[in-house]
C-alpha cells in the first residue's frame, strides 16, 4: 500500500483529547494505619476501533492484548520508552479491499505535554510501508531488519508550527507484517537516535 508522509494528526489529537479528560489520580479507599499511602497515578490506555472508543482505563498489555484479537496477528511494541513517556491509546483498522490492510496503530504522548502527537507506532499486513517521495532515503539496521529511514520537515497548516517527521519501517517477509515507528522531533525532543532504540525494542 502506498502511503502519503504526514499522517492523520486530528486523528492523534482527537485522541489527545479523550485522554486528558479520562487522566486522573486514583486514591485507596478508607484510611491507611501509619505511613499514609501516596495517591497512584492512574494512566489509562484507550482501545479505539477505527475512531470509536470502544474501552478506557485500560492497562498497556490489556490494551494491545485486545488489539491482537481484533487485527488476528501478535501486536509488538516498544520495550524501551524515553522517560516520561507511556502508552495512552492503541487503534485498530479492518481490512478494507483495495483500500487498507488490516493494521493498527499504538500512539506514546509524554506526561505533563501539551503537544498533540509524540510518536506512534504502526503495523500492517500484508505489505510494506512505501512511500512517494523525493525526498532522498537511508537505511539502518534494526534488530534483524534493513529499516528505511525517512524525514518530512514542514509546517502543520492548522497550528502553524514546524513539524519534523521522522519515520523509520521495515517489512518480516516471513509472517506478513511491516512495522513503522514515527515520531515529530519538533514537539517530542527525541533525537534520531533515541527513535532508532525505540525501533530497536519493539517485539
Amino acid at each position: 500500500m502506498t502511503r502519503t508522509f504526514v499522517k492523520g494528526i486530528a486523528v492523534a489529537g482527537a485522541a489527545a483529547g479523550l485522554l486528558i479528560a479520562t487522566t486522573g489520580n486514583a486514591f485507596p479507599a478508607g484510611k491507611p494505619k501509619g505511613t499514609p499511602a501516596k495517591p497512584k497515578v492512574v494512566k489509562p490506555v484507550l482501545f479505539i476501533n477505527q475512531s470509536v472508543t470502544q474501552a478506557q482505563g485500560l492497562t498497556p498489555k490489556a490494551a494491545l492484548r485486545l488489539a491482537t484479537k481484533f487485527v488476528r496477528y501478535q501486536v509488538t511494541t516498544p520495550h524501551y520508552l524515553p522517560k516520561n513517556f507511556s502508552l495512552v491509546a492503541v487503534a485498530v483498522f479492518p481490512y478494507i479491499p483495495d483500500n487498507r490492510p488490516l493494521g493498527d496503530t499504538q500512539y506514546f504522548y509524554k506526561a505533563h505535554s501539551r503537544t498533540v502527537t509524540e510518536f506512534e507506532v504502526d503495523h500492517q499486513q500484508g505489505a510494506p510501508f512505501t512511500y512517494h517521495t523525493t525526498s532522498p532515503l537511508g537505511t539502518a539496521r534494526v534488530r534483524a531488519y534493513t529499516a528505511t529511514v525517512a524525514e518530512q520537515k514542514g509546517t502543520n497548516l492548522s497550528t502553524h508550527k514546524k513539524v519534523d517527521l521522522l519515520y523509520v519501517y521495515w517489512y518480516d517477509s516471513r509472517i506478513k507484517i511491516a512495522t513503522e515507528v514515527t515520531a515529530d522531533l519538533q514537539s517530542s525532543g527525541l533525537s534520531r537516535s533515541e527513535v532508532l532504540k525505540i525501533a530497536n525494542s519493539i517485539s
